[in-house]
Protein backbone atom coordinates (compact mmCIF):
# COMPACT_ATOMS: atom_id res chain seq x y z
CA UNK A 1 0.00 0.00 0.00
CA UNK A 2 1.50 3.41 -0.95
CA UNK A 3 1.90 6.36 1.38
CA UNK A 4 -1.32 8.41 1.60
CA UNK A 5 -1.55 12.19 2.07
CA UNK A 6 -4.02 12.92 4.90
CA UNK A 7 -5.94 16.12 5.56
CA UNK A 8 -6.24 17.01 9.24
CA UNK A 9 -9.78 17.16 10.58
CA UNK A 10 -11.12 20.66 11.15
CA UNK A 11 -11.42 21.90 14.72
CA UNK A 12 -14.56 20.44 16.21
CA UNK A 13 -15.06 18.01 13.34
CA UNK A 14 -16.05 14.51 14.38
CA UNK A 15 -13.10 12.15 13.82
CA UNK A 16 -13.86 9.77 10.97
CA UNK A 17 -12.19 6.40 11.21
CA UNK A 18 -12.17 5.68 7.48
CA UNK A 19 -10.81 9.05 6.33
CA UNK A 20 -8.29 9.71 9.09
CA UNK A 21 -7.71 6.97 11.68
CA UNK A 22 -7.17 4.04 9.33
CA UNK A 23 -4.94 6.02 6.89
CA UNK A 24 -2.70 7.04 9.81
CA UNK A 25 -2.23 3.39 10.77
CA UNK A 26 -1.63 2.42 7.13
CA UNK A 27 1.03 5.11 6.78
CA UNK A 28 2.82 3.97 9.93
CA UNK A 29 2.84 0.41 8.64
CA UNK A 30 4.15 1.63 5.28
CA UNK A 31 7.03 3.50 6.93
CA UNK A 32 7.87 0.52 9.11
CA UNK A 33 8.01 -1.75 6.06
CA UNK A 34 10.23 0.71 4.20
CA UNK A 35 12.65 0.97 7.10
CA UNK A 36 12.68 -2.78 7.62
CA UNK A 37 13.32 -3.65 4.00
CA UNK A 38 16.94 -2.49 3.96
CA UNK A 39 18.86 -0.29 6.35
CA UNK A 40 22.47 0.46 7.17
CA UNK A 41 22.22 -1.44 10.45
CA UNK A 42 22.02 -5.08 11.54
CA UNK A 43 18.59 -5.36 13.11
CA UNK A 44 18.45 -6.90 16.58
CA UNK A 45 22.21 -7.46 16.46
CA UNK A 46 22.39 -7.87 20.24
CA UNK A 47 19.48 -10.34 20.29
CA UNK A 48 17.48 -8.19 22.71
CA UNK A 49 14.19 -9.19 21.10
CA UNK A 50 13.29 -12.85 21.30
CA UNK A 51 12.74 -15.52 23.90
CA UNK A 52 12.55 -19.28 24.26
CA UNK A 53 14.55 -22.39 23.52
CA UNK A 54 15.09 -23.18 19.81
CA UNK A 55 13.39 -19.92 18.80
CA UNK A 56 14.83 -17.46 16.28
CA UNK A 57 15.60 -13.94 17.50
CA UNK A 58 13.40 -11.27 15.92
CA UNK A 59 14.75 -10.32 12.46
CA UNK A 60 16.86 -13.48 12.21
CA UNK A 61 16.26 -16.85 10.48
CA UNK A 62 17.31 -19.98 12.35
CA UNK A 63 18.16 -23.50 11.13
CA UNK A 64 18.98 -26.11 13.77
CA UNK A 65 20.41 -29.52 12.92
CA UNK A 66 18.48 -32.20 14.79
CA UNK A 67 20.01 -32.82 18.22
CA UNK A 68 21.37 -29.31 18.66
CA UNK A 69 19.64 -26.47 20.51
CA UNK A 70 19.63 -22.68 20.97
CA UNK A 71 18.64 -20.28 23.72
CA UNK A 72 18.66 -16.65 24.82
CA UNK A 73 21.22 -15.93 27.54
CA UNK A 74 20.49 -13.44 30.32
CA UNK A 75 23.11 -14.14 33.01
CA UNK A 76 25.91 -11.63 33.55
CA UNK A 77 28.55 -14.20 32.61
CA UNK A 78 26.92 -15.05 29.30
CA UNK A 79 25.90 -11.58 28.07
CA UNK A 80 28.19 -8.80 26.93
CA UNK A 81 26.22 -6.18 24.97
CA UNK A 82 22.78 -5.34 26.29
CA UNK A 83 20.58 -7.63 28.37
CA UNK A 84 20.59 -10.73 26.16
CA UNK A 85 22.95 -12.83 24.06
CA UNK A 86 22.27 -15.83 21.82
CA UNK A 87 23.72 -19.30 22.35
CA UNK A 88 24.05 -22.46 20.23
CA UNK A 89 24.64 -25.83 21.89
CA UNK A 90 25.52 -29.30 20.63
CA UNK A 91 25.65 -32.37 22.88
CA UNK A 92 28.34 -33.86 20.66
CA UNK A 93 28.04 -36.62 18.12
CA UNK A 94 25.76 -34.53 15.90
CA UNK A 95 26.68 -33.98 12.26
CA UNK A 96 25.95 -30.35 11.36
CA UNK A 97 25.67 -27.18 13.39
CA UNK A 98 23.28 -24.27 13.87
CA UNK A 99 22.87 -21.50 11.27
CA UNK A 100 21.55 -18.03 12.09
CA UNK A 101 21.11 -15.48 9.27
CA UNK A 102 19.79 -11.94 9.46
CA UNK A 103 16.36 -11.77 7.84
CA UNK A 104 16.56 -8.21 6.56
CA UNK A 105 19.17 -6.81 4.23
CA UNK A 106 21.46 -3.99 5.21
CA UNK A 107 22.74 -1.65 2.51
CA UNK A 108 26.31 -1.71 1.19
CA UNK A 109 28.32 -0.22 -1.65
CA UNK A 110 31.29 -1.55 -3.60
CA UNK A 111 32.81 1.93 -3.28
CA UNK A 112 33.70 1.64 0.40
CA UNK A 113 34.25 -0.97 3.06
CA UNK A 114 32.19 -1.89 6.11
CA UNK A 115 33.41 -2.72 9.59
CA UNK A 116 31.40 -5.43 11.30
CA UNK A 117 31.68 -5.52 15.08
CA UNK A 118 30.75 -8.60 17.10
CA UNK A 119 31.49 -10.44 20.34
CA UNK A 120 31.79 -14.17 20.87
CA UNK A 121 33.04 -16.92 23.13
CA UNK A 122 32.68 -20.69 23.43
CA UNK A 123 32.69 -23.25 26.23
CA UNK A 124 35.69 -24.96 24.59
CA UNK A 125 38.28 -23.76 22.09
CA UNK A 126 37.84 -26.69 19.70
CA UNK A 127 34.27 -26.34 18.51
CA UNK A 128 33.75 -24.57 15.16
CA UNK A 129 32.41 -21.10 14.37
CA UNK A 130 32.16 -19.37 10.98
CA UNK A 131 30.76 -15.86 10.56
CA UNK A 132 30.27 -14.44 7.07
CA UNK A 133 28.84 -11.46 5.22
CA UNK A 134 26.67 -12.57 2.27
CA UNK A 135 26.40 -10.03 -0.57
CA UNK A 136 23.49 -9.51 -2.99
CA UNK A 137 22.80 -7.29 -6.01
CA UNK A 138 19.88 -4.86 -6.35
CA UNK A 139 17.62 -7.71 -7.51
CA UNK A 140 18.44 -9.51 -4.23
CA UNK A 141 20.34 -12.21 -6.10
CA UNK A 142 23.22 -13.75 -4.16
CA UNK A 143 26.71 -12.75 -5.39
CA UNK A 144 29.32 -14.09 -2.95
CA UNK A 145 30.23 -14.40 0.73
CA UNK A 146 33.20 -13.07 2.67
CA UNK A 147 34.27 -14.85 5.86
CA UNK A 148 34.67 -12.45 8.79
CA UNK A 149 35.77 -15.09 11.28
CA UNK A 150 36.38 -18.83 11.26
CA UNK A 151 38.09 -21.06 13.81
CA UNK A 152 37.92 -24.60 15.13
CA UNK A 153 41.02 -24.85 17.33
CA UNK A 154 41.60 -21.63 19.29
CA UNK A 155 38.16 -20.07 19.82
CA UNK A 156 38.28 -17.77 22.87
CA UNK A 157 36.56 -19.10 25.98
CA UNK A 158 36.12 -15.60 27.39
CA UNK A 159 34.15 -12.83 25.69
CA UNK A 160 36.32 -11.39 22.91
CA UNK A 161 35.64 -8.41 20.67
CA UNK A 162 36.19 -8.64 16.91
CA UNK A 163 36.04 -5.87 14.32
CA UNK A 164 36.32 -7.22 10.80
CA UNK A 165 36.79 -5.04 7.72
CA UNK A 166 35.07 -6.21 4.55
CA UNK A 167 34.91 -4.65 1.07
CA UNK A 168 31.78 -5.61 -0.89
CA UNK A 169 32.39 -7.18 -4.33
CA UNK A 170 31.43 -5.42 -7.56
CA UNK A 171 27.70 -5.02 -8.00
CA UNK A 172 26.87 -5.33 -4.30
CA UNK A 173 23.93 -3.34 -3.00
CA UNK A 174 22.68 -5.44 -0.08
CA UNK A 175 24.09 -7.84 2.49
CA UNK A 176 23.20 -10.19 5.33
CA UNK A 177 25.14 -11.69 8.25
CA UNK A 178 25.37 -15.47 8.59
CA UNK A 179 26.53 -17.18 11.81
CA UNK A 180 27.29 -20.91 11.86
CA UNK A 181 28.14 -22.38 15.26
CA UNK A 182 28.89 -25.73 16.95
CA UNK A 183 29.64 -27.09 13.49
CA UNK A 184 31.48 -30.26 14.55
CA UNK A 185 30.87 -33.35 16.66
CA UNK A 186 32.40 -32.08 19.93
CA UNK A 187 30.02 -31.13 22.76
CA UNK A 188 30.10 -27.34 23.15
CA UNK A 189 28.15 -24.09 23.52
CA UNK A 190 28.90 -20.93 21.51
CA UNK A 191 27.75 -17.47 22.59
CA UNK A 192 27.20 -14.42 20.34
CA UNK A 193 26.40 -10.76 21.00
CA UNK A 194 26.76 -7.18 19.75
CA UNK A 195 26.61 -7.48 15.95
CA UNK A 196 26.69 -3.98 14.47
CA UNK A 197 28.12 -1.95 11.60
CA UNK A 198 30.73 0.67 12.39
CA UNK A 199 31.01 3.58 9.94
CA UNK A 200 34.09 3.11 7.78
CA UNK A 201 35.16 6.71 8.23
CA UNK A 202 35.78 6.08 11.95
CA UNK A 203 39.03 4.77 13.35
CA UNK A 204 38.99 1.08 14.07
CA UNK A 205 40.72 -1.74 15.86
CA UNK A 206 40.81 -5.48 15.35
CA UNK A 207 42.04 -7.93 17.98
CA UNK A 208 43.30 -11.33 16.81
CA UNK A 209 43.56 -14.17 19.31
CA UNK A 210 43.92 -16.73 16.53
CA UNK A 211 45.56 -16.67 13.11
CA UNK A 212 43.82 -14.95 10.23
CA UNK A 213 44.17 -12.12 7.75
CA UNK A 214 43.39 -8.42 7.74
CA UNK A 215 42.54 -6.42 4.61
CA UNK A 216 43.52 -2.76 4.83
CA UNK A 217 40.38 -0.58 4.48
CA UNK A 218 39.91 2.15 1.91
CA UNK A 219 41.43 5.45 2.99
CA UNK A 220 43.91 3.86 5.42
CA UNK A 221 47.61 4.49 4.76
CA UNK A 222 49.19 3.42 8.05
CA UNK A 223 48.39 0.95 10.80
CA UNK A 224 49.70 0.32 14.29
CA UNK A 225 50.42 -3.22 15.46
CA UNK A 226 50.72 -4.40 19.06
CA UNK A 227 51.99 -7.97 19.33
CA UNK A 228 52.27 -10.12 22.45
CA UNK A 229 53.86 -13.54 22.60
CA UNK A 230 52.30 -16.13 24.87
CA UNK A 231 53.58 -16.53 28.40
CA UNK A 232 55.38 -19.74 29.28
CA UNK A 233 53.67 -22.25 31.53
CA UNK A 234 54.71 -22.51 35.15
CA UNK A 235 56.40 -25.76 36.19
CA UNK A 236 54.73 -28.22 38.52
CA UNK A 237 56.08 -28.38 42.04
CA UNK A 238 57.77 -31.56 43.17
CA UNK A 239 60.49 -33.03 45.34
CA UNK A 240 59.54 -30.80 48.24
CA UNK A 241 59.88 -27.60 46.22
CA UNK A 242 57.68 -25.31 44.17
CA UNK A 243 57.95 -25.03 40.39
CA UNK A 244 59.54 -22.12 38.55
CA UNK A 245 57.30 -19.50 36.95
CA UNK A 246 57.01 -19.27 33.18
CA UNK A 247 58.68 -16.45 31.30
CA UNK A 248 56.65 -13.52 30.02
CA UNK A 249 56.03 -13.27 26.29
CA UNK A 250 57.82 -10.67 24.23
CA UNK A 251 56.01 -7.46 23.28
CA UNK A 252 56.39 -5.24 20.24
CA UNK A 253 54.54 -2.27 18.76
CA UNK A 254 55.14 -0.99 15.25
CA UNK A 255 53.65 1.52 12.83
CA UNK A 256 53.80 0.57 9.17
CA UNK A 257 52.83 2.22 5.89
CA UNK A 258 50.23 0.23 3.98
CA UNK A 259 47.93 0.60 1.00
CA UNK A 260 44.16 0.02 0.82
CA UNK A 261 43.47 -3.55 -0.21
CA UNK A 262 46.74 -4.94 1.19
CA UNK A 263 46.19 -8.34 2.80
CA UNK A 264 48.18 -8.72 6.01
CA UNK A 265 48.90 -12.21 7.32
CA UNK A 266 48.37 -12.52 11.08
CA UNK A 267 49.86 -15.51 12.90
CA UNK A 268 48.84 -16.14 16.50
CA UNK A 269 50.14 -19.34 18.07
CA UNK A 270 52.68 -19.55 20.88
CA UNK A 271 54.21 -16.42 19.39
CA UNK A 272 52.64 -13.61 17.38
CA UNK A 273 53.63 -12.23 13.98
CA UNK A 274 52.28 -10.04 11.22
CA UNK A 275 53.50 -9.79 7.63
CA UNK A 276 52.38 -7.53 4.82
CA UNK A 277 53.28 -7.17 1.14
CA UNK A 278 55.29 -3.97 1.73
CA UNK A 279 57.11 -4.69 5.01
CA UNK A 280 59.02 -7.51 6.66
CA UNK A 281 57.58 -9.55 9.50
CA UNK A 282 57.10 -8.06 12.97
CA UNK A 283 57.31 -10.70 15.73
CA UNK A 284 56.78 -11.27 19.43
CA UNK A 285 58.12 -14.57 20.72
CA UNK A 286 56.72 -16.77 23.49
CA UNK A 287 58.12 -17.04 26.97
CA UNK A 288 59.74 -20.35 27.89
CA UNK A 289 58.08 -22.64 30.40
CA UNK A 290 59.50 -23.17 33.84
CA UNK A 291 61.47 -26.39 34.38
CA UNK A 292 61.57 -27.89 37.81
CA UNK A 293 62.40 -25.06 40.17
CA UNK A 294 64.08 -23.07 37.37
CA UNK A 295 62.07 -20.17 35.88
CA UNK A 296 61.47 -19.88 32.14
CA UNK A 297 63.24 -17.30 29.99
CA UNK A 298 61.37 -14.33 28.57
CA UNK A 299 60.27 -14.24 24.95
CA UNK A 300 62.03 -12.17 22.29
CA UNK A 301 60.60 -9.45 20.06
CA UNK A 302 61.77 -8.13 16.70
CA UNK A 303 60.92 -5.16 14.52
CA UNK A 304 62.64 -3.45 11.62
CA UNK A 305 62.55 0.31 12.07
CA UNK A 306 63.12 3.04 14.63
CA UNK A 307 59.47 3.45 15.49
CA UNK A 308 59.26 -0.07 16.97
CA UNK A 309 58.91 -0.43 20.72
CA UNK A 310 60.52 -3.75 21.61
CA UNK A 311 60.30 -5.30 25.06
CA UNK A 312 61.86 -8.67 25.76
CA UNK A 313 59.85 -10.76 28.20
CA UNK A 314 61.27 -11.18 31.70
CA UNK A 315 62.24 -14.42 33.37
CA UNK A 316 59.67 -16.06 35.57
CA UNK A 317 60.30 -16.01 39.29
CA UNK A 318 62.32 -18.73 40.97
CA UNK A 319 60.29 -20.98 43.25
CA UNK A 320 60.85 -20.30 46.94
CA UNK A 321 60.21 -23.14 49.39
CA UNK A 322 56.88 -24.77 48.67
CA UNK A 323 55.46 -21.90 46.67
CA UNK A 324 55.70 -21.11 42.99
CA UNK A 325 55.88 -17.85 41.11
CA UNK A 326 52.76 -15.95 40.05
CA UNK A 327 52.12 -15.23 36.39
CA UNK A 328 53.62 -12.18 34.71
CA UNK A 329 51.59 -9.00 34.36
CA UNK A 330 51.57 -8.87 30.59
CA UNK A 331 53.63 -9.09 27.42
CA UNK A 332 57.23 -8.36 28.34
CA UNK A 333 56.27 -8.42 31.98
CA UNK A 334 57.77 -11.76 32.83
CA UNK A 335 57.23 -13.53 36.13
CA UNK A 336 55.57 -11.87 39.08
CA UNK A 337 56.05 -12.29 42.80
CA UNK A 338 56.02 -15.68 44.47
CA UNK A 339 52.74 -17.48 44.96
CA UNK A 340 51.16 -18.36 48.28
CA UNK A 341 52.27 -21.47 50.14
CA UNK A 342 50.28 -24.52 49.08
CA UNK A 343 48.63 -22.75 46.14
CA UNK A 344 48.33 -23.96 42.58
CA UNK A 345 50.33 -21.82 40.18
CA UNK A 346 48.51 -18.71 39.03
CA UNK A 347 47.46 -18.51 35.39
CA UNK A 348 48.84 -15.53 33.49
CA UNK A 349 45.80 -13.27 33.53
CA UNK A 350 46.90 -10.79 30.87
CA UNK A 351 48.02 -11.62 27.34
CA UNK A 352 51.66 -12.67 27.42
CA UNK A 353 51.98 -13.18 31.19
CA UNK A 354 53.97 -16.19 32.37
CA UNK A 355 52.17 -18.93 34.28
CA UNK A 356 52.90 -19.32 37.98
CA UNK A 357 54.87 -22.29 39.23
CA UNK A 358 52.91 -24.84 41.24
CA UNK A 359 53.59 -25.56 44.87
CA UNK A 360 54.92 -28.97 45.84
CA UNK A 361 52.83 -31.66 44.16
CA UNK A 362 50.57 -29.23 42.29
CA UNK A 363 50.49 -28.18 38.65
CA UNK A 364 51.83 -24.88 37.39
CA UNK A 365 49.61 -22.26 35.79
CA UNK A 366 49.28 -21.81 32.06
CA UNK A 367 50.73 -18.70 30.44
CA UNK A 368 48.68 -15.87 29.05
CA UNK A 369 47.70 -16.22 25.39
CA UNK A 370 49.38 -14.53 22.43
CA UNK A 371 47.55 -11.76 20.57
CA UNK A 372 47.83 -9.19 17.78
CA UNK A 373 46.01 -5.86 17.99
CA UNK A 374 45.67 -3.80 14.79
CA UNK A 375 44.64 -0.14 15.08
CA UNK A 376 43.94 2.11 12.09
Amino acid sequence: MPFTVITNPAVGETLKVNTFGIPVIDNLNFLNDELSASTSTIKNGSFETGTGVDTAPTSWDLVITSGNSTDFETSAANTRHGKQAFSMTTPGGVSGGVTLESTDFFTVSEDYSNRIHFLLKASIATTKITISTRFFDEAESFLSATILYTDSTTIPTDWTEFISEVTPPAGSKLAKIEIVGVDNTTAATCFFDGFEIIASKDTGRSLFTSSGSFVVPNGVSSVKFSLRGAGGAGAAGGGGAGGGGGGGGGFCTAIRTVSPGDSLTVTVASGAAILGPSFTSVNAGPGAPGSGAVPGAGGSATGTSGDDLIIVGSYGFTAIGLSGGNGGTGGGGGGGSKGGVGAVGTTGSIYGGGGGGGSNGLAGGTGGAASVLIEF
